[in-house]
């Protein structure tokens, strides 16, 4: 059993280590570079090269959308310039090279696609391109939701590709009313039009938006002030312990880089932490975030050489360089897995595979210097409205309905993600504050949302390189500034007057 789980557990951890190598976590709803998509699609297997989730960062706090409530007294009737309700079309035709649309660029993507109304579906379909463990959960839950709802029809498609599908409607394909995707497409898929804003049909039917979901959910799906998605679940980095080898849980950081040498004195041939950061923008983003410091906004607004940035930078070379490089024949997860690693972070959605063999804690991220916590990226999965759906208010209950009941429902028993309802995370972790789903919706809670901008594309050659060189002891503040101008320059360049 033990050697199955590895196969398995190895074969995930290296499909995430690929998945984040470089930052460049890839998507079939983003257009990236020929480089991009090479190292991404060569890496992935087939059932994660299809997840939707590209590695981007979090707008500040400041910067997330205002237009989020419920029942706003006045709904916002104007998207995003290049977004738009009123003519729905589909997602651009896939292109070899990055075609990034700017804001202040009305999308031009072919009208192929029916207008809402035109064509009379049977049921409420959605189109997906989970991988199976979440697969699993959106089945089980359409499932539980037409047992109780037997008036009601959801056809649940996986498409292999969504976006070639979206590119290709036709009354023979058929249409799709809801697109589960993750939430780091969210600018890409409101900038082509192939998604609509939900402000109005939120205010429509009444549904207490605000209150049904994670705040961090609510800006993951928020663009530019308007919402373009049903959140329905979390999911990101994990910071794991063996209770086995690491008896207690530090309560700072300093304290964990102590203990880090103590316990490496006292346990020779067993290791307390491997820090797999180094230059990757992904794994380090916890410590820069936790500082202030961030990436980008979804109003372009580049985070890194700012007090908080330089100070995440300052804090990401003292932990690596507490920790030193280390000759590994096998990945993290398996030497964590055979209880050889003390404490690893990794994406959550192994943590099901690892809680089988060794006994795990889900402690809340790390204190650092100052009294800050580290701020995880994290992703959300929700449910995107089609454009061209006839059935765009039946579409947008149907996915709140399943969002706020029946997919938290159906994720009980396992760890790997987080519902994105508040209540159902509330309850939980008020009744079952000792569970590890109660400790991962904490971990989660402590995060930062991926910025949904398509502009994020841009930044991970730049950022890896700006990684590089903090860790091999070039100045920092000079780093940050040369990084946060090609950036910036290089946003400028593409989308002009909308990197403002």
């Amino acid at each position: 059993m033990r050697s199955k789980f590895f196969r398995v557990a190895i074969g995930l951890a290296l499909i995430g280590a690929f998945f984040l190598q470089g930052c460049q976590r890839g998507s079939d709803l983003v257009k990236f570079n020929e480089a991009t998509k090479q190292a991404v699609f060569e890496t992935l297997s087939a059932q994660m090269k299809s997840v939707g989730v590209t590695v981007v960062v979090p707008p500040t706090e400041e910067a997330t959308a205002t237009n989020t409530p419920g029942k706003p007294t006045e709904p916002p009737t104007q998207p995003p310039s290049s977004a738009r309700s009123s003519t729905p079309s589909p997602a651009p035709t896939p292109s070899s090279t990055p075609v990034p649309i700017p804001p202040t660029q009305k999308a031009t993507a072919a009208a192929t696609a029916s207008p809402p109304g035109s064509h009379k579906p049977s049921a409420v379909v959605i189109w997906h391109s989970y991988p199976p463990q979440m697969e699993n959960v959106l089945n089980k839950a359409v499932d539980a939701y037409m047992k109780d709802h037997p008036e009601s029809r959801i056809q649940v498609v996986k498409q292999p590709d969504i976006q070639e599908a979206i590119s290709n409607l036709t009354d023979a394909t058929g249409y799709p009313d809801i697109i589960a995707f993750t939430s780091n497409n969210v600018g890409s898929l409101a900038e082509s039009g192939t998604i609509i804003p939900l402000n109005q049909l939120i205010h429509k039917l009444g549904l207490p938006f605000k209150n049904e979901f994670e705040p961090l959910a609510l800006k993951s799906v928020s663009y530019q002030g308007f919402v373009w998605a049903v959140p329905h679940s979390l999911g990101g980095l994990a910071w794991v312990r063996n209770t086995d080898l690491a008896k207690t849980v530090p309560t700072n950081i300093d304290d964990f880089l102590k203990q880090r040498a103590e316990f490496e004195k006292e346990h020779p041939g067993d290791i307390y932490f491997l820090y797999p950061g180094r230059d990757n923008p992904y794994f380090n983003a916890p410590w820069l975030y936790g500082e202030g410091g961030f990436y980008i906004t979804d109003n372009y607004k580049v985070g890194i050489d700012t007090p908080g940035g330089i100070k995440g930078m300052q804090l990401v070379r003292k932990i690596a360089m507490s920790i030193p490089k280390r000759q590994i024949s096998v990945p993290p997860e398996e030497l964590f897995s055979t209880g050889k690693l003390a404490w690893i972070m990794t994406e959550g959605q192994i943590l099901d595979q690892m809680k089988e063999v060794v006994p795990i804690d889900l402690p809340r991220w790390p204190v650092l210097e100052d009294g800050k916590r580290a701020k995880p990226l994290v992703t959300a999965w929700c449910f995107g409205i089609y454009s061209g759906s006839a059935f765009q208010p039946q579409a947008v209950r149907v996915a709140d309905d399943l969002a706020v009941k029946y997919i938290p429902e159906a994720m009980k028993g396992q760890v790997g993600f987080a519902p994105a309802s508040i209540k159902f995370n509330n309850s939980l972790v008020s009744k079952e504050p000792s569970s590890l789903l109660a400790k991962r919706i904490i971990q989660i809670r402590d995060g930062a949302p991926f910025p949904n901008t398509p502009a994020m594309d841009i930044l991970w050659n730049p950022l890896a390189n700006m990684w590089q060189a903090v860790l091999s002891g070039a100045p920092i503040e000079d780093a940050a500034k040369q990084t946060q101008k090609l950036i910036e320059d290089s946003i400028k360049a593409v989308w002009g007057a909308g990197s403002q």
